[in-house]
């Protein structure tokens, strides 16, 4: 009974905030959201980790740097081409320090042909080659015209293996066919002939792959119902066993004041990060300079 009451009154307690004080409110709102994560990382057995701070005036043509963008269409003004946007700016002046770029999902709000063209056409002119991990924003879930658009301009076959620099081994999923999992019948057949406890592999998604992504991620659209019951963590943990670091890469985080921009997790000596623009004053990236994971401002 003084449960129910507590409850009942924190609702009321909570509509009664929203109403007089809405900015309050949110506040609060976001606070609780926030602590309730923080809270979750404990209780699931996760350790914090935190990535390095580079500036790009101090990066070298000779590095090999691997930028890793999410969320991209926070920094595109009222859903513009990439060409009217801040990011633009930003990878047009650092292009020579550029070797690659992964987008970890939702490049567009709004998706079309004309912008995806755009988009490969900019960074093909600028010599700088990417890849894309898509989200919910740029093929949605299921057979759908934003699939048909984005399969037309870039024909790939999910998953994307990646043989790049020098101990670094990648493979770039698409999060919104087997939504918030992996799908380890789809990536063993790849890795199993790609196994070296040399190298280092990185799995580029859209959505968060650890248990508690329910607690921090954008959007829970496509969630699946059972998806505490998911073994991504085993399957990581598993191949972890046949390279020398397993590290998860998603974009779908950031959005929100009540998130951090970017998101360091180990459990089991599996990584998780999580990096994705917002509408904020300050922005972070990630990206991989000589196989060692950063972060920098935008």
């Amino acid at each position: 009974m003084f449960k129910l009451v507590i409850f009942i009154s924190g609702i009321v307690g909570g509509i009664f905030l929203e109403t007089i004080n809405p900015s309050l409110y949110l506040s609060a709102k976001d606070l609780l959201k926030r602590t309730n994560y923080e809270i979750s990382i404990k209780l699931h057995g996760y350790d914090k980790c935190y990535l390095d701070e580079i500036s790009f005036e101090d990066i070298s043509q000779e590095d090999k740097n691997l930028l890793i963008i999410g969320h991209a269409y926070s920094l595109m003004k009222k859903d513009r081409f990439l060409r009217d946007s801040k990011l633009f700016i930003f990878i047009e002046k650092n292009k020579i320090l550029i070797d690659k770029i992964f987008f970890t999902g939702d490049v567009y709000k709004n998706p079309s042909k004309s912008k995806w063209v755009e988009l490969k056409m900019l960074l093909n002119k600028m010599e700088i080659e990417f890849e894309i991990a898509p989200g919910n924003h740029d093929v949605g879930f299921g057979n759908n015209t934003k699939r048909d658009i984005f399969t037309d301009v870039f024909p790939y076959q999910y998953p994307v293996y990646y043989k790049s620099f020098a101990g670094l081994t990648s493979i770039v999923l698409d999060s919104t066919k087997d939504p918030w999992v992996i799908n380890k019948d789809r990536i063993s057949p790849i890795l199993e002939s790609n196994k070296n406890k040399n190298e280092n592999l990185y799995l580029f998604s859209h959505h968060l792959l650890h248990e508690i992504s329910s607690k921090i991620s954008n959007s829970l659209e496509g969630f699946p119902e059972n998806l505490s019951k998911n073994k991504n963590h085993e399957i990581l943990k598993e191949l972890r066993e046949s390279f020398k670091s397993v590290t998860s890469i998603s974009g779908d985080i950031g959005a929100f004041n009540y998130q951090p921009s970017i998101e360091c997790l180990k459990k089991d000596e599996v990584m998780y990060v999580g990096s994705g623009l917002g509408e904020k004053k300050d922005n972070e990236l990630i990206g991989l300079i000589n196989n060692k994971l950063y972060k920098t401002r935008i």
